[in-house]
């Protein structure tokens, strides 16, 4: 199976591609590509399914080279907005894609633990934070945020998320989640969520030791997703089979 990286010299495409043997590996590059590396996705050799951890501004190109090329995307990109979701919409149309904020299997099961708990605490108040490396763009994480919608979906009353807290704060409403982002060193990823009361607490937390756990998902994504048929797919479907 031929795998292509998109975003091949990023942090998390150089991890892909070590991982990937190197018979099966297409790496791609369009911002700054290494030696070895494709510098155009027009350029690119036919592949099985494309795997893209790189830009949002990105995503047009990867989409137009997967609908011609007929082949499946695994999509790792985070920060996306409402119009890149409807783009990949259109494309599950003709390919199979699946989309994620986090490839860990660790992270699907947190999700199903956060909801789980929301429905079972409704009375309880809910902090989330998050801690990633320093060279880390967007804050929250997609993961933050994907565990947010969670809480929102799961939740029997409004939740309203807010943003850090500061001199000058006025105490937390009822239904407030508050979201921090911890920027420190190199730390692959860490999420908790906090359920407390008056009388007692409960964290749920996801701690990666490494971006190995996120490329690996990916790349086992990749292998079921080529056995689809077109279709929009979750780690939900993924890990549920």
């Amino acid at each position: 199976m031929k795998i292509l990286i998109h975003g091949a010299a990023g942090g998390m495409g150089q991890v892909l591609c070590q991982m990937v043997e190197q018979d099966e590996l297409v790496a791609v590059e369009t911002v700054k590509p290494k030696e070895g590396m494709i510098a155009a996705l027009s350029n690119a050799p036919a592949c099985d399914v494309v795997v893209d951890f790189s830009h949002p501004s990105l995503l047009a190109s990867v989409i137009e080279y997967c609908q011609s090329n007929r082949v499946g995307l695994v999509l790792g990109t985070t920060n996306l907005e409402e119009s890149h979701q409807k783009q990949l919409q259109a494309l599950a149309l003709h390919v199979p894609v699946i989309v994620s904020s986090n490839f860990s299997y660790g992270v699907s099961v947190m999700r199903r633990l956060v909801a789980a708990a929301t429905k079972a605490l409704e009375d309880f108040d809910i902090e989330l934070s998050e801690t990633h490396h320093i060279h880390k763009l967007d804050a929250p994480s997609g993961t933050a945020k994907t565990l947010l919608r969670d809480i929102k979906k799961a939740s029997s009353q409004p939740r309203q998320d807010v943003y850090g807290r500061g001199p000058g704060s006025p105490a937390k409403e009822p239904g407030e989640i508050g979201v921090h982002s911890i920027r420190s060193g190199e730390n692959p990823g860490e999420h908790t969520v906090i359920f407390s009361s008056k009388e007692e607490q409960i964290e749920i937390t996801h701690k990666a030791f490494g971006k190995q756990v996120f490329a690996k998902g990916a790349l086992q994504a990749a292998k079921w997703l080529v056995t689809k048929e077109p279709g929009y797919y979750t780690m939900k479907e993924f890990t549920n089979e």
